[in-house]
């Protein structure tokens, strides 16, 4: 099929469903993914679509429907528990936490294996989970429940967590678009800010299907969290996403090529025995930098840039 050929069948299909996945379109057009990626970044480059994670929509097509959990707890399934795996396994003994809303975090419970941590929570689904585990000292914050998502919203509860201080925070999102992250209730995004705000780490948990998707509230900044705990990707709007989070802890607002970081990306999984150290080694080399410029102050939140950096080469040195 000649290119022009795909370009028509992409556009064609796109106008009829609003959202494409290159995965269909590989089979659908009998094309490699690189094909498929090339072509919808040249149709982006003409304006007729958006590229989002695994695909591609129509410019104006922004579908603000609110899913019930049990409508969500269908979708993703195998993601959103990797995710979940990744975000019990920060948490220790004795750790004091808030789980906010959603069908990823509600698999939280299934993997933590941390004793004695007090759970915080609005959620009523996320209390049902604990409730009945000595593991766990569960506290549940009341107010005016949300049917849609059996969450405690308005004064009373924003009153509640207002005064409550917590070493984490672990929140969902329905999307997570360039600095923004979205939520479909102003209300519940209301609360969860508020303590996102007090605690000293935020965790975004999000599977790669959320990236690019935009919703009817921003609850929070991108930059202003901890880290985005999703499923592995390497979509060139992960390596942005990184950035923007990255810029939390240099204190640069630091813009990079998104062109170049997915080229090294498909680099490293094409030849990635000769590569990867190589890679490694940059990464370790950046984070000492960091903790280099961070000298030999003792504040909050230098010790906790400090701590998170040395964290990060460790885990660089393990790959190795």
């Amino acid at each position: 099929m000649l290119k022009e050929e795909r370009h028509q069948f992409i556009l064609e299909k796109l106008n009829k469903s609003g959202i494409i996945k290159v995965a269909d379109l590989t089979d659908e057009l009998a094309a490699t993914e690189m094909t498929i990626r090339r072509d919808l970044r040249f149709l982006e480059d003409k304006g007729l679509l958006i590229r989002i994670h695994g695909g591609a929509r129509l410019k104006e097509y922004i579908r603000f429907e609110e899913l019930s959990p049990n409508e969500k707890r269908s979708i993703n399934t195998q993601h959103k528990i990797e995710v979940a795996k990744i975000a019990a396994s920060l948490i220790s003994d004795n750790d004091n936490i808030y789980i906010g809303p959603g069908t990823t975090t509600e698999y939280m419970y299934d993997y933590i294996e941390a004793r004695n941590v007090k759970i915080i929570t609005n959620c009523l689904n996320i209390f049902e989970k604990f409730k009945d585990d000595d593991k766990f000292d569960v506290i549940l914050v009341g107010g005016r429940l949300r049917k849609k998502t059996s969450t405690f919203v308005g004064a009373f509860a924003n009153e509640t967590l207002s005064k409550i201080r917590v070493k984490m925070a672990f929140i969902g999102a329905n999307g997570i678009s360039d600095n923004n992250i979205m939520t479909s209730n102003e209300e519940e995004g209301e609360s969860q800010r508020i303590i996102i705000n007090n605690s000293m780490e935020r965790y975004l948990m999000c599977d790669c299907s959320k990236i690019e998707k935009e919703d009817f509230y921003t609850l929070y900044k991108l930059e202003d969290i901890t880290a985005l705990v999703t499923n592995e990707c390497l979509e060139k709007e992960d390596f942005r996403l990184y950035e923007i989070i990255e810029a939390r802890y240099t204190g640069k607002n630091t813009t990079v090529d998104d062109e170049i970081n997915y080229e090294v990306s498909q680099k490293l999984i094409e030849n990635k025995d000769e590569l990867l150290a190589e890679f490694i080694d940059n990464k370790i080399k950046k984070y000492n930098n960091i903790i280099e410029k961070l000298g030999d102050k003792n504040s909050e939140a230098v010790i906790f840039k400090r701590n998170l950096a040395n964290e990060k080469i460790e885990k660089l040195k393990n790959l190795i």
